[in-house]
Parts: structure tokens; C-alpha cells; sequence
């Protein structure tokens, strides 16, 4: 793994260099393997860095999806004024397991984000508990986490502490959190 983060989407010289519309995955192709990583595993921040999306990850799991590969801190953190931006759809979610002692699977620290169709604590089949510390850390509001269509909702197992924490004003909606 890298010293740093595995994959880091930012505003390198400020507002003027927003970085916007970037795909970290593909629905239907072959998932991204971000793991080991002395930090995140993916990194999404600053302002005008909207409009990105990170589907179809093995984040925290071997190649073939059946094994830990830990990063260092949370698997997905989005902060510093990083809004809009779209971690997991319905049918392309993310599988993210193994964060450390207080951190999350995602940590969304920002606002109008979405978090669809996640696995978090689990292997590629959903089926295998592989655990982590918390799910999905919201330290904002005016986020949607899951949602009301079939495969919108994240399913998190296996997690040694919450599931999903957060504060008031985001929507949590059709996930299932279990073990």
C-alpha cells in the first residue's frame, strides 16, 4: 500500500483548481482494489471538489473480495467542504471492510452527499461478516444515506461499535444493520 491515501481527489491550488466529475470505479467493470494504504483508503476533499463518484471498490479487501487487506484510518472520508458527491449507487456499491479503533467505513464530513448500496463489514458476497470499527460517520447534515428504491439501502454487519452515527438533518433510509 501507499504511505498516504490510495486514491486522493482535492483541490490541489484552491478553488480555481476544483477537481469535479471523477469516477473512482465503474458500474459493471471490474472493481478497484484500494487496500493496505497507511490512511484512507479514499480521500475526497476541499471546496468545489463535487460531483465525484466511488462505485464498485474493494476498499479494505484482498482481490478476489473473501479477505482483509486493512487501510489505515477510514475507507472513505469526505471533509473539508467537499460536497455533493456519490459513494455507492443501487447495484454498484462499494465493499468496505477492516477500518481501525474510531473510524468508519465512510465518514462523510460534509453535506449533499450520498451513500448507496454499500457493503461495509463484509466480503464480496455480503454474506461473510469481515467486521469493522463503525459503519457510516456523519459529522454533517443534508446527507441521504440508503434510500427508498430497491438496492439503494447499504447493508453494514459485523461493526464493534455503531452502525450508523450521525447528526440530525440527513436521511437514513431502507439499510440494514446487523451482527
Amino acid at each position: 500500500g501507499n504511505m498516504a491515501a490510495g486514491v486522493l481527489i482535492e483541490a490541489f491550488g484552491g478553488a480555481s483548481d476544483a477537481a469535479f466529475g471523477n469516477f473512482i470505479g465503474e458500474v459493471g467493470g471490474l472493481p478497484n482494489v484500494i487496500s493496505g494504504n497507511d490512511q484512507q483508503g479514499v480521500v475526497i476533499r476541499d471546496a468545489g471538489v463535487t460531483d465525484n463518484e466511488v462505485v464498485n471498490n474493494f476498499i479494505g479487501l484482498n482481490a478476489d473480495g473473501d479477505a482483509l487487506i486493512a487501510n489505515g484510518p477510514d475507507g472513505v472520508l469526505v471533509f473539508d467542504n467537499a460536497d455533493g458527491n456519490t459513494i455507492g449507487l443501487a447495484g454498484a456499491g462499494n465493499f468496505i471492510a477492516g477500518t481501525p479503533n474510531n473510524r468508519a467505513g465512510i465518514r462523510l464530513e460534509t453535506t449533499d452527499n450520498v451513500a448507496q448500496g454499500n457493503f461495509i463489514g463484509t466480503d464480496s458476497t455480503g454474506a461473510v461478516t469481515l467486521g469493522s470499527h463503525e459503519g457510516i460517520a456523519l459529522a454533517a447534515s443534508g446527507n441521504v444515506v440508503g434510500g427508498k428504491s430497491f438496492g439503494d439501502g447499504n447493508t453494514i454487519r459485523g461493526m464493534a461499535t455503531e452502525g450508523i452515527d450521525g447528526l440530525f438533518g440527513n436521511q437514513i433510509l431502507g439499510n440494514s444493520v446487523f451482527d
